[in-house]
């Protein structure tokens, strides 16, 4: 059965507690609010994380049979999706399933039954945010990817990679998040549009003034001057205490006070744990544990200073003009959305570089620096294209 009214199918990771994650959905519906689509969300498993912010999710396999019910078209809705596997996703929703992966008798056995992908719902779909038509048993679907990230690894000429290529080559419209995602895809013989992370537009959506009205933070913690730290559990520094005691070098000398706050709480990011670990290594830093996205947000909005693993942490602030700076130079899609969206000139800092990171808050100049306005204008008129 179809209908004249006109779908949206949201496919993204928003089934999980990760901020930027979270967002997509969130501001891709709101963008298409005035367009006259009925918006559709979903994730690989079907969730409702609404307490803390968030829209909650259908499954994959209610998505597969709405896409033969309706016609629409499917938007694959940014973040880190090219191209992962089932066991993966299934990893950064299940610590019962990661623990289980992580024995090499089970894995053995996942990657010869392939049980996530049968258990999620997708034993048509090889990758299962790179859907081809024909997976989708809809080869009239559209199927547009929206300022996503990612690359292709190891030969091109391997199984996976073939499969990522016969996907993207059967999509309608690929647009991609940064320099080293659009080379990836050149690179592989595709074409992408280079489009901003839909994050950035979300202060036009989000005033400081709604922020602290629906906050469940009291307002002694984000009146006075600070800097907003994250860290991944598995993305921090090897040696805690000797990162600790440049972050208070950094504080000192700015005369900011250090707040501690989670970006990423679901396996596989699990920033709570570490930061914790980093609390108790100094009296003077503040944890706040985010009881919703609007916790979050509002901190890095009101943040004199924002420093951390998390591309969104980073995205967050260049939304709201906050100076702003990766830390851990091996990520290398915070350090490429830098250097393409935000100042070529610089880098992600080391953990233990003080130095650097003083200098560059002392030297921002968010006027020289900003491409905010211009980045929003691109988003707005490319993404256009989608509904």
């Amino acid at each position: 059965m179809t209908t004249n009214k006109k779908h949206i199918f949201f496919l993204s990771a928003s089934d999980r507690l990760n901020y930027g994650d979270l967002l997509f959905p969130i501001i891709f519906k709101k963008v298409l609010q005035e367009s006259g689509y009925i918006f559709h969300n979903y994730g690989i498993i079907s969730s409702n994380l609404t307490d803390f912010g968030a829209l909650p999710t259908q499954s994959y396999a209610e998505m597969l049979a709405d896409i033969k019910q309706y016609s629409g078209k499917l938007v694959i809705g940014g973040g880190e999706v090219l191209f992962p596997e089932w066991e993966t996703l299934f990893s950064f929703i299940s610590s019962i399933y990661a623990r289980l992966n992580s024995v090499d008798f089970f894995s053995k056995v996942e990657r010869r039954l392939q049980i996530a992908r049968k258990l999620l719902g997708g034993k048509n779909v090889a990758l299962p945010f790179s859907p081809h038509p024909k997976e989708l048993k809809r080869p009239d679907m559209q199927v547009y990817y929206s300022s996503v990230g990612g690359q292709f690894y190891g030969d091109l000429s391997s199984k996976k990679n073939k499969q990522a290529l016969k996907a993207m080559n059967g999509a309608t419209y690929v647009s991609v998040r940064d320099q080293r995602s659009k080379d990836a895809m050149n690179a592989a013989g595709l074409s992408a549009e280079l489009v901003p992370d839909s994050a950035l537009i979300m202060s036009d959506y989000f005033s400081i003034e709604s922020l602290r009205k629906e906050t469940a933070i009291e307002p002694k913690v984000y009146e006075g001057d600070y800097i907003f730290v994250q860290l991944g559990r598995f993305k921090g520094p090897e040696n805690l205490k000797l990162f600790s005691k440049k972050l208070d070098i950094v504080s000192r000398s700015l005369c900011l006070k250090i707040i501690l706050c989670p970006i990423g709480i679901a396996p596989g990011h699990e920033d709570d744990i570490i930061l914790k670990e980093l609390a108790l290594l100094n009296p003077d830093y503040e944890f706040v544990m985010p009881k919703s996205i609007t916790d979050i947000m509002l901190l890095i909005a009101l943040s004199k200073f924002y420093l951390g693993t998390s591309l969104h942490g980073l995205i967050t602030a260049q939304s709201f003009n906050v100076p702003h700076l990766p830390l851990n130079k091996k990520i290398s899609k915070a350090a490429s959305y830098l250097q393409t969206w935000i100042d070529d000139s610089l880098r992600a800092a080391d953990f233990i570089d003080d130095e650097y990171i003083i200098n560059t808050f002392n030297q921002w100049d968010t006027e020289k620096i900003n491409k905010k306005p211009t980045c929003k204008k691109e988003w707005f008129e490319i993404t256009s294209n989608i509904y």
